[in-house]
């Protein structure tokens, strides 16, 4: 049995970045998405270079039994897919050769098929200022969602992110080349993120706001941006009308 992985990976990088990995047997080529071969079968031996759907391939020989339930069949869905979670993990390992310093910092899901975005830790160790003022964390959070949010709108990828966290799962349609146009736009997005504008945006809302983010927890605020204004002044009129019918009852 064969095994293929990128070369520009080394087998020491490919659980750090999930490097996907294509597996022949008997002439039938499967893909393991989340790196169960190199967690379980770490002793294979280089024998080859090939190119395989136009990638330069290195091609290693595995002589161990492997449990073909944890695989999917090579098919043209999945090939995309396959560039795709490829191509993160590329733009991970570049992340980290060249300590790119920007606010967002990207990665594979380690267990389903996610573009994970969250902060950068290096960005933050060199810019603490940006978390100086009160509620900056849950201001950029939301803003960093709704900007991811209107960005996947056009591209029907969805969203999901919990609490304060700043920690973004995207799930994205297996269509590399739509996919690259998303990437280009998220890469712009986030090259805006200087330390000046993260810290406008901070100081300007901490001015306007002060009580909202004492008085819904950052998941509620979350699921309020994804409404429409009439219904969340719908949903104000309600809470005024509730508490003007329980105080009608209680004085009763």
């Amino acid at each position: 049995m064969e095994i293929f992985i990128d070369s520009t990976f080394s087998k020491n990088e490919l659980i750090e970045f999930v490097v996907p990995i294509i597996i022949r047997s008997n002439n039938n080529f499967f893909v393991d998405f989340y790196n169960y071969i190199a967690l379980y079968n770490p002793n294979f031996n280089l024998v080859k270079n090939e190119k395989l759907l136009n990638i330069h391939m290195n091609v290693y020989e595995i002589d161990t039994e492997v449990d073909f339930n944890n695989f999917q069949k090579l098919t043209k869905e999945n090939s995309e897919i396959f560039f795709i979670r490829n191509f993160i993990a590329k733009k991970a390992l570049e992340l980290k050769i060249n300590e790119n310093n920007n606010f967002l910092r990207y990665e594979n899901s380690i267990s389903s098929i996610e573009l994970i975005i969250s902060l950068n830790t290096n960005f933050l160790i060199d810019n603490p200022e940006i978390f100086s003022y009160k509620n900056s964390e849950k201001i950029l959070d939301l803003f960093i969602f709704i900007q991811l949010l209107n960005l996947l709108k056009k591209y029907n990828y969805l969203l999901d992110s919990k609490g304060s966290t700043m920690i973004y799962k995207i799930t994205y349609q297996p269509d590399f080349n739509l996919f690259l146009d998303f990437w280009n736009k998220f890469v712009k997005i986030n090259s805006k993120l200087t330390p000046t504008f993260l810290n406008r945006i901070s100081n300007k809302t901490c001015e306007k706001i002060k009580n909202i983010f004492t008085f819904f927890p950052q998941d509620t605020l979350k699921q309020l941006v994804l409404k429409d204004e009439l219904l969340i002044n719908k949903l104000f009129n309600e809470i005024t009308t509730l508490k003007s019918i329980i105080s009608e009852e209680v004085q009763q």
